[in-house]
């Protein structure tokens, strides 16, 4: 199976963290698909991306959702 991101390894991405929008690089993604621990039937998919600062310093990891191409779609969404 090939999996094709949406956002690749590269990326600048904007996202909120610890209240503040900021940019990011967006360093590794990965995906998982598993079966859900809440009902044992339904199939997830999931998308996450670590993200690092100018310095090249790990803010942390996150979903797709939760990351935009640029500062104007952040701002639209909060």
């Amino acid at each position: 199976m090939e999996k094709t991101f949406d956002i690749a390894v590269g990326s600048t991405v904007w996202l909120m963290h610890k209240d503040r929008a900021i940019s990011g690089t967006v360093t590794k993604a990965w995906y998982t698909k598993f079966i859900s621990p809440v009902d044992y039937t339904t199939v997830e998919e999931s998308e996450w991306y670590t993200v690092c600062d100018a310095d090249n310093n790990r803010i942390d990891s996150f979903r797709k959702e939760s990351l935009f191409k640029n500062k104007e779609d952040l701002l639209k969404s909060l």
